[in-house]
């Protein structure tokens, strides 16, 4: 709150527990599960974080979409875009991979959800 211009906002996009369960990345690569779950804070931290910050959250609401599985993406996904598919095993990788393409086979589309958070000074 000191940092901020007094109409200043602080702006996150984090991932919930709800978020990190429901998207494509940990259906298709369920051992990311664990890491994903392990690297965020929940919601509730963060927003008792930022009152302790003498802030207070605005807006809280959902980013989400749907994209086609196209070989330009899987291709990406192969090269491990995400860094959490670098922690995995390279089976676990495969056996994803595998998920991934039977998924493009039946013309599924990849879910991508994360939480926008909005901060300001709480007078």
């Amino acid at each position: 709150a000191r940092i901020l211009k007094p109409i200043g906002a602080l702006v996150i996009v984090t991932d919930s527990e709800a978020n990190i369960r429901s998207r494509s990345l940990t259906r298709y690569f369920p051992d990311i599960l664990d890491v994903e779950l392990d690297r965020y804070p929940s919601l509730e931290t963060l927003n008792a974080a930022a009152r302790q910050a003498r802030l207070k959250c605005d807006i809280q609401e959902p980013a989400e979409g749907d994209i086609e599985l196209d070989d330009a993406f899987i291709s990406k996904l192969e090269q491990k875009c995400s860094s959490a598919m670098r922690i995995i095993s390279p089976e676990a990788h495969r056996a994803g991979m595998a998920r991934v393409r039977e998924a493009q086979e039946k013309g599924e589309r990849w879910h991508s959800c994360y939480t926008v958070l909005s901060y300001s000074k709480d007078e």
